[in-house]
């Protein structure tokens, strides 16, 4: 695999230090703290997010460029909108799903879509929505949206998705 990520002298692309130099910053992610886990992406209570119907927000699909997990200011729109959905919703919790392309190996794309959730669930924090509400989930390069190894098909699949789940 080639990956979202650089392999060093296997592709050519590097040797991956961009990413602790320019997109890996200290304070993307949620800082730690208090008993809603609000560092790690886990809910207080993991049970209240099981058996909800879920409604998938594909028309706020959070797109991300290679090997970043930074929120662009073109997709901020996008968390706001959910974010204005769940404070008129308060019933209603959301998890976020953070993917990538096939290119990297696993466990890197499985941690960058971590982080690529964990960026997503940041902003909409900051937007009011309580940490309580929202679950992070990463699945990496496991679900691609669109099948291909052309830079069409990688843009598609660095993704941060919204489900919303209501009872």
């Amino acid at each position: 695999m080639l990956g979202d990520r650089n392999n060093g002298a296997r592709n050519g692309l590097g040797d991956g230090s961009q990413f602790d130099n320019n997109n890996f910053q200290p304070g993307n992610d949620i800082q730690g703290g208090g008993n809603d886990l609000s560092g790690s992406g886990l809910p207080d209570d993991p049970d209240k997010f099981a058996g909800k119907n879920e409604d998938r927000l594909d028309s706020s699909l959070v797109y991300f460029d290679f090997d970043s997990y930074s929120v662009s200011p073109s997709e901020l729109p996008k968390i706001v909108t959910v974010a204005m959905m769940m404070k008129e919703k308060q019933s209603s919790l959301v998890r976020i799903e953070g993917h990538c392309d096939e290119r990297g190996t696993e466990e890197y794309n499985r941690a960058l879509g971590e982080r690529r959730a964990l960026s997503v669930r940041d902003v909409l924090i900051k937007e009011g929505v309580s940490p309580s509400r929202i679950n992070t989930e990463s699945w990496g390069e496991d679900r691609p949206a669109m099948e291909g190894n052309t830079e069409a098909a990688y843009s598609k699949n660095r993704r941060g998705e919204f489900v919303l789940l209501t009872q």
